[in-house]
């Protein structure tokens, strides 16, 4: 279920550099294979991360990254939360693989309960800072998601994303999937 992220960063792992030769770059119509057909690019934020701390989308600048979107009080908190521990645990030792989360409560997930949640999955990884949980302001949040991620909100469930995007190390998206069955069918 979890196939092009989860494939993309098993081909990151061979000789220790990143390869994304085999990659589709994507677009607002789609998979592409040129980097000129207008292919999308996470745009500039700054929200705040789970230590309270100012978070900026440049200092994911260099580093391969799995963007997820939920909250920590969903009712499928648990599932996103597997589907991440995988790649959490196998790159944990690699400086330049990162976890970013988006939530999608953020009157919920305040920074304190954002950082009780990351501790309890990260208490492995090699590396301080590898899974960064964001909030802040929700319409902000809300229009990342939107414009750099390309994801239409379904109006009956808005809180029910389920997407893991992976994004290069230049910004680019590079690969994603939805993970529950019922929404197999709106992969981009």
């Amino acid at each position: 279920m979890l196939a092009l992220p989860l494939i993309g960063l098993m081909i990151l792992g061979v000789d220790g550099e990143h390869h994304f030769n085999t990659l589709p770059y994507f677009t607002t119509a789609g998979a592409t294979e040129s980097l000129e057909d207008g292919a999308q690019r996470v745009k500039p934020f700054t929200l705040t991360n789970q230590n309270g701390e100012s978070f900026t989308s440049s200092s994911l600048d260099g580093q391969v990254w799995l963007a997820a979107f939920f909250s920590t009080n969903s009712p499928h908190v648990a599932q996103m939360t597997k589907q991440l521990l995988w790649p959490n645990f196998r790159y944990r030792d690699e400086s330049d693989i990162t976890t970013v989360c988006f939530t999608l409560d953020a009157e919920h997930d305040t920074p304190e309960v954002l950082a009780s949640y990351v501790e309890r999955n990260t208490r492995y990884n090699g590396f301080e800072g590898k899974w960064q949980f964001l909030t802040g302001n929700q319409s902000q949040i809300d229009d990342v998601i939107a414009s750099s991620f390309m994801i239409e909100r379904d109006t009956i469930e808005p809180n029910n994303i389920a997407t893991l995007w992976l994004v290069d190390d230049k910004g680019y998206l590079r690969g994603c999937t939805m993970l529950l069955p019922k929404m197999q069918s709106r992969m981009l």
